[in-house]
C-alpha cells in the first residue's frame, strides 16, 4: 500500500488564532506513535515584526502531559520550509520570515511533545497561528 492515509493520525493541537500572546498548544501523547512530526502554521504578522516584537518557536517533551521541559536539539528535527535546522529554536523576527509551515520531528523518548510559540513584545494586531500533529501510526487496513 502506498497511501498515508492507512498510517496516518492528525490531532490539532492549536485551533487557528490570531494571536496577540502567546498561545497553549495541547500535548500529544506519543506512546503508541512510530513517529510525530508537528506542524506549526505561521502567518503573515499585523504588526511589524524586529528584535524587538517576534515570535520563538521550540518544541517540548512531558513524561506527564504537566510538566514541560525544552527538547535537546539532538531529539527534533527542525525543518523551515525546505531548510533543516540543526536546533531546537526559530524566531520569526522580521515580515520575509512569517508566513510559513514549520515542521518539527520529534525523536526524543517522553511519552508527551506539543511545539511551544511564545510572543515576544506587543502584537497589537496578532498573528495568525495554527498547530497540529501528524503520527504515524502501525499500518491501518482500510474497509473493504
Amino acid at each position: 500500500m502506498r497511501d498515508l492515509v492507512s498510517k496516518l493520525d492528525h490531532e490539532v493541537v492549536l485551533n487557528a488564532v490570531v494571536s496577540t500572546t502567546t498561545p497553549t498548544c495541547t500535548g500529544v501523547d506519543c506512546a503508541d506513535a512510530l513517529s510525530v512530526t508537528h506542524l506549526v502554521n505561521i502567518g503573515e504578522s499585523g504588526d511589524t515584526l524586529s528584535g524587538s516584537v517576534y515570535l520563538t518557536v521550540i518544541l517540548q517533551e512531558s513524561v506527564d502531559n504537566s510538566a514541560w521541559t525544552t527538547v535537546a536539539d539532538d531529539d527534533v528535527i527542525l525543518r523551515n520550509g525546505n531548510t533543516i535546522i540543526a536546533t531546537n529554536s526559530v524566531v520569526i523576527d522580521a515580515a520575509a520570515e512569517d508566513d510559513v509551515v514549520l515542521g518539527m520531528g520529534y525523536i526524543g523518548n517522553k511519552q508527551y511533545s506539543r511545539p511551544l510559540i511564545t510572543l515576544t513584545g506587543t502584537h497589537t494586531n496578532g498573528i495568525p497561528l495554527a498547530a497540529s500533529a501528524v503520527k504515524e501510526s502501525k499500518i491501518i487496513q482500510p474497509a473493504i
